[in-house]
């Protein structure tokens, strides 16, 4: 049996039943409301911001909604630029995470500023995430 119902994953996600000659009700599945504006987080340096020389930028998936893929675009609070595109594999309910070295697609350390991350997949519809950074 697999549940499902928007915004709602279920632990566990599947769970196998065998059937029997009289109907019972069994609770088989606990879920857990899960809104887009989930709360992740990102962590970096003690102020609030990352700073590159002491540390990436992590963004922390603390409670997936689905299993699935995940992508993360980071973009330029400016302009809308993509500066990087990080991805992963999460499982359901398992806390996940995305290091983020402060470096855009060409290898190069970004500037200081504030960037936009993107969050989707996996039951994420574009949440998204500011990051400050301070070279």
């Amino acid at each position: 049996i697999t549940p499902s119902k928007p915004n709602t994953y279920f632990n566990p996600p599947t769970q196998s039943v065998s059937v029997a000659a009289t109907d019972i009700q069994v609770d088989l599945f606990s879920n857990v409301t899960v809104k887009n504006n989930a709360p992740l987080t990102v962590e970096g340096g003690s102020n609030g911001y990352v700073e590159p020389k002491k540390g990436p930028a992590i963004i922390h998936l603390p409670n997936p909604p689905q299993s699935g893929h995940v992508t993360v675009k980071i973009y330029t609070m400016r302009n809308a630029r993509l500066v990087k595109e990080l991805s992963t594999d999460v499982t359901a309910g398992t806390p996940a995470q995305l290091v983020w070295n402060c470096l855009n697609t060409d290898g190069q350390m970004i500037g200081s500023g504030v960037y936009i991350a993107v969050v989707s997949g996996a039951g994420y519809d574009k949440v998204q995430l500011r990051i400050g950074v301070l070279r």
